[in-house]
């Protein structure tokens, strides 16, 4: 007899639901993604059809919705071993707020290029801004205390 499939979680992405079924699979957890391969060759259908399903058996649905949302705690010992590829945004220098976005281009030219030679010239900015008090800096910037 088979047992009844499921549906946990729901994604917009190929990539994501893959790690998540990874995730599930290195926790013994048998899944399946149903219309991955829809989704990805019909991306702007993805909507309509109801993203990519990650689907489990009834049985392992609460245990393995518990795996995807529980987030791993790293222990100081692991800290050393993990290798970070983006520095760590700061926070605003004005208000004090870790809601800061980093901007690497200009938005402002990509749109102004597109506007007037019909594609689009990226014009590196390098920069930070708080989306609370709207405040813009580059990292040399140091905090006000």
């Amino acid at each position: 007899m088979t047992e009844k499939l499921v549906t946990i979680a729901t994604y917009a992405d190929p990539i994501e639901a893959n790690l998540a079924k990874i995730k599930l699979a290195s926790e013994d957890i048998d899944c399946f993604l149903a219309d991955e391969n829809a989704v990805a060759v019909y991306w702007l259908a993805a909507g309509a059809m109801g993203g990519i399903k990650l689907q489990v058996k009834e049985a392992d649905a609460s245990k393995a919705a518990e795996i995807l949302s529980s987030k791993k705690i790293v222990t100081e010992d692991e800290k050393d071993n993990v290798a970070i590829d983006e520095p760590a945004i700061p926070n605003c220098p004005q208000c004090g707020s870790d809601d800061v976005q980093y901007e690497k281009f200009s938005r402002k030219m990509d749109f102004l290029s597109i506007l007037l030679i019909r594609m689009p010239v990226t014009y590196p900015k390098d920069s930070y801004k708080c989306r609370t008090c709207g405040h813009s800096w580059k990292q040399k910037e140091e905090p006000a205390e």
